[in-house]
């Protein structure tokens, strides 16, 4: 323990999540700390351009026209995705959903130290205590008998100018590293949208491929239509229990299974589309985000998908792909596709097979895939590293807020 108590100035919790904690301190519940009270406001009363913040089941801080508190508050969603994890402080003027919990008016503790206990400790109750239904769910009673402790006032204040201090600091050091993947996954992209829409040779002659949104190719690609290079399938799987497939515009075609989705497995996947391995596989509805792959694997995708496959040409199947997947094709997907809005647009199957696709032989095919790999498994080594570095961070912005509010790391430097 970097403090200066002894074991001996420590008391046990009895609390597995809290542990010991320094004789001194005390302990209350929720209920005797604070008042409690949730909104009036659903998701639909934000306005962008709203002049006070609106705190929702999110991460993420919406506007509004209206304030229903002003002062300091602590906030936390009641439901979804989020419950035991997205905690707000604020002080000032703002309004929040009617599933939301507000916490102010606070005795014994300060508001800011309340919020930072609640971030470190609340969730190893909220997520085994909460009631499940479609979604995870906060009783009232659950956050009122939960137990908060704390030091006297003036440690209080050191231990979250501390905090305040240490987070501000990691949290800028995170930011940095993110927009360093970002720069990376960039340059990325870059490098193979060049080479798999340009080639290699960068002096090679070229030509106008006849279609304006391809633009010019080298002279001695082909252009044909995809009907002329895949032909859609439709076979549909009679007791839906093959290997259920999801298909992203990150990770291609993968199997269910290997992703975290919070969706809901259907009760039967009779009638699935089945694919082989090789199949070109599209979401009708996402591919406007280039969610398309080529399937490594045989299984189920849904109905709505579009399933495809090559007739007498023989593509390398990482080169097609990255192809579909290049900036200038999904701004065509996007140009073509019908609906009002990103949300609603569809690419149907018959909008790819009237698309014009510009390619090599498949020995350039091949060469630019092997470049294409061993330039970009650099960069994403680097990618790989650097997220690695971000989960070391928020590993240790987590640590030290534990470590601080259980008063197992000296903060006294912090008192001035």
């Amino acid at each position: 323990m970097d403090n200066n108590l002894s074991m001996g100035e420590y008391k046990n919790t009895n609390i597995p999540y809290i542990g010991l904690i320094p004789r001194s301190w005390n302990g209350k519940k929720v209920r005797y700390l604070c008042k409690i009270k949730t909104g009036e406001k659903n998701t639909e009363n934000k306005i962008r351009t709203g002049a006070y913040p609106f705190f929702v089941r999110s991460k993420i801080v919406e506007n509004i026209d209206t304030y229903s508190y002003d002062g300091e508050a602590v906030l936390t969603s009641g439901d979804g995705a989020g419950v035991g994890e997205i905690y707000h402080y604020i002080t000032g003027k703002f309004d929040y959903h009617q599933r939301v919990y507000k916490f102010s008016e606070f005795s014994d503790v300060t508001g800011r130290y309340f919020y930072y206990f609640l971030l470190s400790k609340f969730i190893n109750v909220a997520i085994l205590g909460s009631a499940k239904s479609t979604v995870d769910s906060l009783r009232l009673p659950l956050i009122k008998d939960f137990k908060i402790y704390f030091p006297e006032r003036t440690e209080q204040e050191r231990i979250t100018r501390f905090l305040d201090l240490r987070i501000d600091q990691i949290e800028n050091a995170i930011k940095k590293k993110v927009l360093l993947v970002n720069l990376l996954e960039e340059q990325k992209s870059i490098i193979t949208q060049e080479a798999v829409t340009k080639g290699l040779n960068p002096r090679a002659k070229m030509k106008y491929s006849g279609v304006d949104w391809i633009g010019e190719i080298p002279k001695h690609w082909e252009v044909k239509r995809a009907k002329y290079l895949f032909h859609e399938v439709d076979e549909r799987s009679t007791q839906g229990e093959e290997e259920l497939l999801s298909v992203s515009h990150t990770t291609g075609v993968t199997p269910r299974s290997e992703k975290e989705v919070s969706m809901f497995l259907a009760e039967s996947y009779a009638g699935s589309k089945l694919i082989k391995d090789g199949d070109l596989v599209y979401n009708i509805m996402w591919a406007w985000m280039g969610a398309l792959g080529v399937s490594k694997h045989e299984g189920i995708v849904s109905p709505s998908y579009g399933v495809f496959r090559q007739r007498k040409y023989n593509f390398n199947p990482k080169y097609i792909e990255s192809l579909l997947k290049s900036r200038i094709y999904v701004d065509y997907y996007n140009s073509t596709s019908t609906g009002l809005h990103s949300s609603r647009l569809r690419f149907y199957p018959h909008m790819f097979l009237n698309m014009c696709i510009a390619f090599p032989p498949l020995s350039e095919q091949n060469s630019i895939m092997k470049v294409v790999e061993t330039t970009c498994g650099e960069i994403e080594e680097s990618i790989k590293n650097t997220k690695k570095q971000i989960d070391n961070l928020n590993e240790l912005k987590t640590t030290l807020i534990d470590s601080a509010v259980t008063g197992k790391i000296n903060v006294s430097n912090y008192g001035h």
